[in-house]
């Protein structure tokens, strides 16, 4: 699992993971775990929307910033 396009602003995205995930359920496996920090940095980085990126992903934001430079 490549973890290295995490994309955190804020440390919100590590309470996002905490609220969401580390509270609500509970693991059988660390098989298990990888799969769903897997999914939710996928989530985290291409699906959501946020307010403060003029309502992009961290995706959309790091590529335009990219092509802009």
């Amino acid at each position: 699992m490549d973890l290295s396009f995490i994309i955190v602003s804020n440390y919100s995205g590590l309470d996002t993971l905490k609220h969401e995930y580390g509270f609500k359920k509970t693991f059988k496996n660390l098989e298990e775990v990888k799969q769903e920090l897997h999914l939710f940095v996928k989530n985290y980085n291409n699906i959501r929307i946020y307010e403060s990126l003029k309502y992009l992903t961290p995706k959309e934001t790091y590529d335009a910033e990219k092509k802009a430079a």
